[in-house]
């Protein structure tokens, strides 16, 4: 039988569980945030503490051949909580962005000493995206001051460092571009929505929705404080609900956060793999933090979701996933249809 956990107390607490205050963020000396500047060709990265003066790295990273008149983009890419510089995927994606983008800079930023902490302090973790932000944002902010508008940055975040990336690029007006994935959801739905990633913290903010509120309880959440660690709250200037954005498929009952981190997968294979997550069904409807919004309609416009993400489009779009890689099928040229509707997800676009 299916427990709904609209019947039970274990629903109830739930939610309140996601209503946390956050307590007062800690200092930067405890956090010690650190960027790793990786460019294409170059053996070791430049690697500058919290402590590093933004202006001087600046003048350090075009001495040492990694910012230069040809440096036309750097993206940023963040973790979330339980997590830190040597996080596995952060040089996964790094590795695959260098293929597609030789020409890239591209910047690790860890806060391992405010993220990576007990479990039990989420809630810190959460606040601490304030201290870090402040912090980062003087970095972009000298960036932005010596290229102009003559370089594009992107910042590329997971779960609070979504948050992380936003507060940045709203204190700073720096980013053309913030790609959220699977924003944090406990501490930002009900409260604390000052603090989270919204649409106008860059020009484009793409999201990637992949574990938001699941009314169907699910064995695997007694070992978990929440049943869900992102949103369905459209946060970005174009929102994208794989599976609707809950419980992605392939996903084992008893392992905590998979849907959570299926988002850092989707994107990491998209980098690669351009055109296969190409769409243009929209939610006939917009999400609220308990409400998935399961029906769709077609529209003219398509999308591709992920890095490849044209940034000229927006809305709420929906595509559907397989639980494993490929995790989208690569159609037959007969089964594409073009711009129409309805069109399935999956087209290789020349």
């Amino acid at each position: 039988m299916t427990l709904s956990k609209f019947d039970t107390k274990v629903e109830s607490e739930l939610i309140d569980l996601t209503a946390w205050k956050l307590p007062i963020p800690w200092e930067i000396d405890i956090i010690e945030p650190e960027l790793h500047f990786y460019a294409s060709g170059k053996a070791d990265p430049v690697k500058a503490p919290y402590t590093k003066d933004p202006d001087q790295l600046l003048e350090d990273l075009t001495s040492a051949g990694y910012l230069g008149k040809k440096t036309s983009k750097i993206i940023f890419i963040t973790h979330g909580f339980e997590n830190d510089i040597t996080t596995e995927w952060l040089p996964q994606m790094k590795d695959e962005i260098f293929k597609v983008d030789p020409e890239a800079l591209v910047v690790l930023l860890g806060w391992g000493g405010g993220a990576n902490i007990n479990v039990l302090k989420y809630a810190q973790a959460a606040a601490n995206t304030q201290t870090v932000a402040k912090w980062f944002r003087e970095y972009l902010s000298s960036i932005r001051t010596s290229f102009s508008d003559d370089i594009f940055l992107w910042g590329i975040g997971h779960s609070l460092g979504a948050h992380l990336l936003g507060l940045a690029g709203r204190q700073s007006q720096a980013f053309n571009r913030i790609t959220g994935l699977d924003p944090a959801g406990p501490s930002f739905e009900k409260v604390n929505q000052e603090n989270r990633l919204c649409n106008t913290d860059a020009k484009v903010v793409d999201v990637i929705h992949t574990d938001g509120y699941d009314t169907v309880f699910d064995p695997g959440d007694w070992f978990a404080p929440v049943n869900h660690y992102g949103t369905l709250i459209p946060l970005g200037t174009i929102d994208f609900y794989p599976n609707f954005g809950y419980r992605q498929p392939g996903i084992s009952h008893f392992k905590i956060a998979e849907s959570h981190h299926r988002s850092i997968d989707l994107f990491i294979w998209s980098i690669g793999n351009p055109g296969r997550f190409m769409t243009n069904a929209v939610l006939d409807g917009i999400p609220a933090y308990e409400s998935p919004v399961e029906k769709v309609k077609y529209d003219t416009e398509t999308v591709d979701m992920g890095f490849h993400f044209d940034t000229n489009h927006n809305g709420l779009f929906y595509m559907e996933t397989n639980g494993a890689v490929p995790w989208t099928n690569e159609l037959k040229d007969d089964e594409c249809v073009g711009w129409g509707w309805p069109f399935k997800s999956g087209c290789v676009i020349s």
